[in-house]
């Protein structure tokens, strides 16, 4: 998140942090799949968690 957060800043850009969902493990898929590199993508929560916050920055900076 750090380069992409400088590179938001520099261009003023909106920024939605979500680096920190990695920290919550019910964000993750895990269970849902074999590969265990699968499994600590987001999954359902994490994708709604995601998209929540990118809707709230929209939402924050007047895009929405």
């Amino acid at each position: 998140d750090s380069a992409i957060e400088e590179y938001a800043k520099e261009n003023n850009y909106p920024f939605a942090p979500l680096s920190d969902l990695s920290d919550d493990k019910s964000t993750m898929a895990l269970g849902l799949f074999e590969h265990e590199g699968v499994a600590h993508h987001p999954g359902d929560k994490g994708m709604k968690a995601i998209a929540d916050r990118i809707i709230a920055c929209m939402k924050e900076n007047g895009i929405i």
